[in-house]
């Protein structure tokens, strides 16, 4: 697919050389990509074939829940483009989140 170091081109550190059947692809991909929602990623028309196609499950995401406590944690009214991630925790210094 690509030419040269994939893994450089990758990690942004060399420019890819996309082939054009590379190109059609991640095109294809993307038109593809626009069919679905973007929160559960189920093609739009699905629905329009059976309306009972899908039934929502409930569980539980620890991630989820970690980002909802650091979310619920934050003192003020959040401000416009704050958002939160998982990272490992040796990457950055440990903050205290107060548990309920």
């Amino acid at each position: 697919m690509v030419e040269g170091d994939p893994l450089k081109a990758w990690r942004q550190e060399a420019e890819p050389y996309w082939l054009i059947s590379d190109r059609t692809k991640v095109i294809a991909w993307e038109i593809e990509q626009r069919t679905r929602c973007p929160v559960c990623h189920i093609p739009y028309d699905e629905w329009d074939h059976d309306p009972h196609a899908y039934v929502a499950e409930e569980f539980r995401c620890k991630g989820c829940e970690t980002l909802d406590w650091a979310k619920d944690s934050w003192k003020e009214e959040q401000p416009k483009g704050l958002y939160f991630r998982l990272v490992k925790p040796s990457m950055v210094e440990p903050v205290s989140i107060p548990r309920r």
